[in-house]
């Protein structure tokens, strides 16, 4: 069969499925469990019968040690975008009330291809009514309706110390074959904020969405915004731990918050380079919140920023120290984020403007500090030059910062090329000598008789590819079937290791052979 990328046939698919049923085997998956070693050791630990979850036995491996760790996990996961007066966290007693009914759903939405719980598994799910049982509860506009709170129940939040509107997006707004065609909150989640903040300005909008909205409509009339992307079945309790202060968030962005969607390429362009590019990398648009953004209930402050260079002529390593303290009464954890810069490089190079290349998230107590280490590989300081990632000679920027735009301190390393790139990984498609004219450009099934040309690629540490120009040793495992030169002897199976030397390193690779007396697949042409 001829495609856009070459011939394909029989010889392709069996390569294929040997090198995936190797995987599968070596797995353990068609073994008795009790005989591979990582199952029985898992399932030593656990009471017989504990390891499947079903509604018979009443989702037993969702034990308290785990729903303490989703709780734990939720946690972290939120993340503070707004705080405006320190609303948030509330004080001890606070007359709250919730609405929206993406609080109180019918099914807990938890993100494309999160598992189907039975009755039993969905019991254990806490969403954020339940996890603020003393909140009064508005339910709010439903998904599909547009501001369906009464009127005098709006009025009534007046009253309420504060008012937590949860709103956000389930899979009527987005799944895998279902895009997004603009980043304003479905159902009229915008207009039903904005009333609530009229009617109460301590209000608390908790966001719970497939990626960024639009909090241009409401950000300036609400006291604070949270945010998190479905994250696990007892986020009512971590909602419940970051209002009350019992936790003090710690989570970051993961991608970038655009002002307006306007400005962003066509969703068909896959581009981040140009005007107005893509990601904290390239683009130069308005921005709502920059990526590894994340406020805190408390402060930090950072000391005593060291570069440390190694004194040869080939850096291997780049390394920032820095002391960081907590400085506010809490206790909080702190992400320091190290980014780095290209500031001489030429603008036809289009290098970003930062990249991130360390992090490291720090817990401490009121008054605590950490000596933080962040190391640089400057092999990971490579771009990719369309043939391999290269490293441009010459002087970074290395940003300590609390987000991409937040740069606490900048130094600067002057760095070489690293060691040269050496064998990474060895791949074959091995074929007979006339395959190619027929074009079979790899098989798993050999004529005893014939002589296997491997056929070997070797990929670099810099990610080049080589064909030639090293040199190799062959293995067999069964020379009786196929001998160390590579010629098919008898029928059976063999696994032929090739062994690669380039640059004064070695690397290994394996493919399979099956030899038979009988005709095989492509070796009678037509």
């Amino acid at each position: 069969m001829r495609t856009d990328n070459g011939v394909y046939n029989e010889n392709d698919v069996d390569v294929s499925v040997v090198r995936l049923f190797t995987a599968r085997m070596a797995l353990g998956e068609f073994d008795a469990e009790d005989r591979v070693p990582w199952v029985a050791a898992a399932r030593a630990r656990l009471d017989p019968g504990t390891w499947v979850n079903s509604e018979a036995n009443h989702a037993v491996t969702q034990t308290p040690e785990r729903l303490r760790m989703a709780r734990a996990v939720a946690d972290e996961s939120i993340v503070l975008l707004q705080n405006r007066g320190n609303l948030l966290p509330l004080r001890r007693g606070a007359k709250v009330a919730i609405v929206g009914s993406y609080a109180d759903p019918v099914d807990m939405y938890l993100g494309g291809y999160s598992s189907d719980q039975t009755r039993s598994g969905t019991a254990n799910a806490v969403n954020g009514r339940q996890g603020l049982p003393g909140a009064a509860y508005v339910p709010g506009a439903a998904p599909g309706e547009v501001n369906a709170v009464e009127p005098a129940a709006l009025r009534a939040l007046a009253g309420y110390d504060a008012v937590i509107v949860y709103a956000g997006t389930d899979r009527d707004t987005a799944s895998e074959d279902n895009d997004r065609e603009t980043l304003a909150l479905p159902a009229g989640q915008a207009d039903l904020i904005r009333q609530v903040a009229r009617i109460n300005p301590r209000t608390v909008v908790y966001l719970e969405t497939v990626g960024q909205v639009d909090v241009t409509p409401f950000a300036g009339q609400v006291g604070a915004i949270l945010w998190s992307s479905y994250n696990g079945q007892r986020k009512g309790e971590a909602l419940a731990d970051v209002i009350t202060g019992e936790v003090t968030p710690s989570g970051r962005l993961p991608f970038t918050w655009y002002a307006d969607e306007n400005e962003l390429p066509p969703i068909e362009s896959y581009a981040i380079r140009g005007t107005p590019g893509r990601t904290y990398q390239y683009f130069t648009g308005h921005i709502a919140y920059p990526f590894g953004f994340g406020l805190s209930y408390s402060t930090f402050r950072y000391d005593g920023v060291r570069l440390e260079q190694s004194p040869t002529t080939l850096t291997v390593t780049v390394t920032v120290t820095a002391t960081v303290t907590n400085t506010g009464s809490p206790a909080a954890a702190e992400v320091a984020q190290l980014y780095a810069t290209t500031p001489d490089a030429p603008a036809a190079a289009e290098r970003p403007r930062k990249r991130l290349v360390a992090f490291r998230k720090v817990s401490l107590a009121p008054g605590q500090s950490a000596r933080l280490t962040l190391p640089v590989a400057v092999a990971d300081l490579a771009f990719f030059d369309g043939t391999a990632f290269r490293v441009d000679p010459g002087r970074y920027g290395l940003q300590l910062s609390a987000s991409s735009a937040d740069v606490k301190h900048q130094l600067y390393a002057s760095v070489s090329a690293p060691p040269p790139a050496t064998p990474a990984v060895v791949t074959a498609k091995p074929v007979t000598p006339d395959d190619p004219a027929r074009g079979i450009t790899q098989r798993l099934q050999f004529p005893v008789g014939r002589r296997i040309e491997p056929h070997l690629t070797v990929a670099l540490t810099d990610q080049t590819l080589l064909r030639s120009g090293f040199s190799v040793r062959y293995e067999s495992n069964r020379p009786s079937v196929v001998t160390h030169d590579l010629r098919v002897r008898a029928p059976g199976v063999a696994t032929i290791t090739a062994t690669v030397t380039y640059g004064g390193a070695s690397a290994r690779g394996t493919f399979v052979v099956r030899a038979t007396r009988s005709s095989v697949p492509g070796d009678v042409p037509g």
